[in-house]
């Protein structure tokens, strides 16, 4: 439901047109190629979508190959969305320690 939500606000193509600005939530990471299936030097990246009043509309995770091609379902895989006065948000999975 999320994601088809993202898609359907085309959160990546407008901020490719420049209407969203967009900003990394922390430093990125190299991805682990055995787990992920994604090739070497693969950035593990979690992108902030800003509307024009500076509103966090939409936070997604990416893998940025090292060709600049998303990984993964080839979009990047939103997290957080603000959908009118509602935010719409994903669980992080506990980790099993």
């Amino acid at each position: 439901m999320i994601r088809s939500e993202f898609n359907a606000c085309q959160y990546c193509e407008r901020a490719a047109r420049g209407e969203l600005r967009t900003t990394l939530l922390k430093p990125d990471s190299h991805a682990n190629p055995s787990r992920t299936n994604e090739p070497y030097c693969t950035r593990s990246q979690m992108v902030c979508y800003f509307g024009e009043d500076g509103r966090l509309l939409a936070m997604a995770h990416q893998y940025l190959r090292p060709d600049g091609t998303v990984g993964g379902h080839g979009r990047p895989d939103p997290k957080y969305l603000l959908v009118g006065n509602e935010i719409w948000a994903v669980r992080a999975k506990e980790s099993r320690t």
